[in-house]
Order: structure tokens, then C-alpha cells, then sequence
């Protein structure tokens, strides 16, 4: 076999493989105080005010990233 089927192979097992797994896996549970940031300000009628618009600078870098 080419090594290029072979890989075509691996990749189609490794990917059937995940499809399986993430059907048969069970929800993983989160901490009921995973919402509860540092930051509880509300501002202009936003709620947790200063994590919402710290990431305005990754929107900025992805509209760039796009240009």
C-alpha cells in the first residue's frame, strides 16, 4: 500500500473512532459556580461588564487577522 492510503486509512479509523466516543461518553458535570466571575458589574445595562468588553481586543485582532 501507498503511504498515502495508509494515512487516508488511519485518519478515517481515528475519525470514526471520536464519532463513536463522543456518542457513547457521558456529560461531564460542571461546577455550578463556573459563571460566577470576578468581575459581577453591571454597566449599560450589561451584566459582568468589564469580561464582556476585555474582549473586544480579541474581535479587533480577528477582524485584522481576516484582512
Amino acid at each position: 500500500m501507498k503511504k498515502a492510503t495508509i494515512g487516508y486509512i488511519l485518519f478515517a479509523i481515528t475519525a470514526l473512532v471520536g464519532i463513536v466516543a463522543t456518542f457513547i461518553a457521558q456529560p461531564i458535570a460542571q461546577d455550578v459556580a463556573y459563571h460566577q466571575f470576578s468581575d459581577q458589574v453591571t454597566l449599560f445595562g450589561i451584566p459582568n461588564f468589564w469580561n464582556i468588553v476585555s474582549n473586544i481586543l480579541f474581535l479587533v485582532v480577528g477582524v485584522m487577522g481576516l484582512l
